[in-house]
């Protein structure tokens, strides 16, 4: 594997080079992924757009005036005859990527190329979106895509000098709306999961979609507006995110060469499709088991502050992308002999999307005879270490034993402080809040329960017998700070 900053000067070399401009005269996007196109996208995406060989971006804007249709043909009469709509018409996605790129590389993309933000604009569909897919703007009822609108609201949003105008705010946010209903990676339709490759982080992106691509703007976009996102997408967002998050930042997971097809050159002039090349650079930043600095630095931006703390562990709400590592938490739990409720585990015949599904529905619609609770897993290094649960009310035992509050820690992952945090957590979320006062209760021989509730604040009541585990409990209430 190539060394980080030589293979940054590599591509730097190959920018600046005759080469690469002969290939950006021949054409400005392919072949994938080893024209300057992507070279250039990478190193913007690493934020070293300011790096790029000024030669090669004079080129691509000279271009650009010249090589594309300016206009996205939806209909046949349209499109001019004989031009290859491969290489001669370019796509929403295309659009908005070299928009960033040429805006970062300090190029007056509105005065050399005033069609590019023009055509963004022109192109968003009543839901909010854009798809390249030309025949979406013919049907009766057009749909977006999620994957072909991301690159052109971050163009629209961070690619600005000027204050946004009326036309472009009620783009950003109708494409933000867009993002919402369907809660990033969602079908509106069936709240099912539209790909399971948006749920995990991939870098580079270049267009491709993950759903903190998506959360990243729609935070932004928030932030500027003065407006907060619904607690249960950033839960949800804060949970997967976990799934790859080290100490020391986000971790990649695989290898992103997620498209091996590429339209190529001939010696004679023509074109065909084969096999995509790859670059070093390219290689070299998206390996498993990397840890994208890019990537950390844009989750540490807008991140929810209040979920983190000094032990570095905090809570999410059940995910899909947790349930391998909940397991595994469920394990240690059972090999050291320790009690865990079976309606917090799976149950025999249940897939992982049912169980977490259930486990959701737990805070509002419970089986009998639970009450409505809401569900946490402690994650600390992006593994689960624990779970904790709040009852919205007691009636019948919990009165006694249970109240409104449970939590467990896996014994590997005692003595950290770790049960203390999570009380402390989930005592400041919104429905502990509306509560107002919690009954904890523990066995007053569990010496590390009892220290726990006493440091966040609980109030010794009394020592009562259940009778129906033959034991007795010390009861303890909390008044919950507002």
């Amino acid at each position: 594997m190539m060394n980080l900053n030589e293979a940054i000067e590599k591509s730097k070399r190959y920018l600046d080079s005759d080469l690469a401009l002969e290939s950006i005269e021949r054409d400005p996007y392919w072949p994938k992924w080893d024209s300057p196109w992507w070279h250039m996208r990478l190193l913007q995406e690493m934020g070293l757009a300011a790096e790029i060989p000024k030669k090669s971006v004079s080129k691509m804007v000279e271009v650009l005036k010249k090589h594309y249709l300016p206009i996205f043909p939806v209909h046949e009469e349209e499109m001019p005859k004989g031009l290859d709509p491969f290489r001669k018409i370019a796509c929403h996605c295309a659009v908005g990527s070299m928009y960033q790129v040429l805006f970062h590389s300090g190029i007056d993309v509105e005065m050399e190329l005033p069609w590019l933000r023009a055509w963004l604009l022109r192109y968003q569909l009543p839901d909010g979106g854009l798809n390249c897919d030309e025949r979406a703007y013919t049907k009766e009822s057009p749909k977006s895509s999620i994957v072909s609108t991301i690159n052109c609201l971050e163009a629209i949003f961070f690619c600005r000098k000027n204050e946004l105008t009326d036309e472009e705010e009620n783009f950003l946010n109708k494409g933000a709306q867009y993002l919402l209903k369907q809660k990033l990676f969602r079908r509106v339709s069936d709240g099912q999961i539209i790909d399971n490759n948006w749920l995990e982080i991939k870098f580079p992106r270049f267009y491709e979609y993950d759903f903190l691509r998506g959360y990243y703007f729609l935070a932004k976009w928030s932030k500027y507006k003065g407006e907060n996102l619904q607690t249960e997408l950033v839960e949800e967002v804060v949970s997967l995110v976990s799934s790859q998050l080290s100490p020391d930042g986000i971790v990649l997971k695989r290898y992103n060469y997620f498209e091996k097809r590429s339209y190529n050159p001939l010696p004679d002039g023509s074109w065909i499709w084969g096999a995509a090349s790859e670059f070093d650079l390219f290689k070299t930043v998206s390996q498993s088991g990397l840890v994208c600095e890019q990537l950390t630095n844009q989750w540490n931006e807008v991140k929810p502050k209040t979920r983190y703390s000094y032990t570095g562990l905090h809570l999410v709400r059940p995910s899909q992308g947790l349930y391998k590592s909940f397991l595994e938490f469920v394990v240690d739990m059972k090999s050291n002999n320790q009690f865990l409720w079976e309606p917090y585990l799976p149950k025999i015949d249940e897939t992982p999307e049912q169980f977490i599904e259930r486990l959701r529905n737990r805070e509002t619609s419970p089986e009998t005879p639970f009450v409505p609770e809401t569900i946490y897993w402690a994650i600390y290094d992006g593994k689960v270490v624990g779970r904790i649960s709040l009852r919205h009310y007691l009636e019948g035992n919990l009165h006694k034993i249970g109240g409104n509050i449970g939590y467990e820690v896996g014994p590997k992952w005692r003595k950290r402080g770790f049960a203390t945090e999570m009380l402390r957590q989930i005592l400041e979320t919104s429905k502990a809040k509306e509560i107002e006062k919690v009954l904890l209760t523990c066995s007053p021989n569990n010496e590390p329960s009892n220290k726990t509730i006493l440091k966040n604040g609980g109030v010794f009541d009394k020592t009562i017998f259940v009778d129906i585990i033959n034991a007795d409990r010390n009861h303890y209430w909390i008044t919950v700070k507002k």
